[in-house]
């Protein structure tokens, strides 16, 4: 059914020849060339077998077959394997972890995720200045201070939340609300 198709929408195998031309010129194959005898039944058309060895691209008896290494694809039915779709939303694993009694004179949070993240994504803190810096560190992100005295009084509770956090195939995080209690 497929090689028809090929016939119908190119008969004279003018997109195969150039595609072979393209992977010829790239030095990716070597070509050999053979007309057999015609006869009646080739109803006008002349059958060319070409053979391109080493990039995949073959024209055998008149029908075209493009085959690309590591396509995903099944030749035996058409069907095309389409990678499935991450769905799922990311988690963050904080260090130390949410109810534990933080430092308020200096400390650090640093968050993990369960999966690969896009680097955007800011934490707001229940504490205005609380956090003298934040953001990412490689595969991390983490929040630090360092405070005096005069600053820490009155502070005994801290809620970080992790906003506009996405992995990477853009799935908004999931659990992103931390609080921590606070002492000098």
């Amino acid at each position: 059914m497929e090689e028809k198709q090929a016939l119908v929408e190119d008969p004279n195998f003018k997109m195969a020849k150039n595609a072979l031309q393209e992977v010829q010129g790239m030095g990716q194959t070597s070509v050999e060339e053979s007309s057999p005898a015609t006869s009646a039944e080739d109803e006008g058309y002349s059958t060319t077998t070409v053979v391109g060895i080493g990039a995949a691209v073959a024209v055998l008896g008149g029908a075209a077959v493009f085959a690309l290494s590591g396509s995903g694809g099944s030749d035996d039915d058409g069907a095309v394997e389409v990678p499935p779709v991450d769905g799922k939303s990311p988690t963050a694993i904080a260090s130390p972890q949410a109810g534990s009694t933080l430092s308020c004179t200096s400390g650090s949070i640093t968050f993990s995720f369960s999966e690969a993240m896009a680097l955007s994504g800011q934490a707001v803190l229940s504490q205005a200045g609380f956090a003298s810096s934040q953001g990412w560190q490689e595969l991390f992100y983490v929040l630090s201070w360092n405070h005096d005295a005069a600053f820490c009084g009155g502070i005994d509770s801290l809620e970080v939340t992790l906003n506009g956090f996405q992995d990477s195939a853009g799935n908004a995080l999931s659990g992103t609300v931390f609080t921590y209690s606070v002492a000098l």
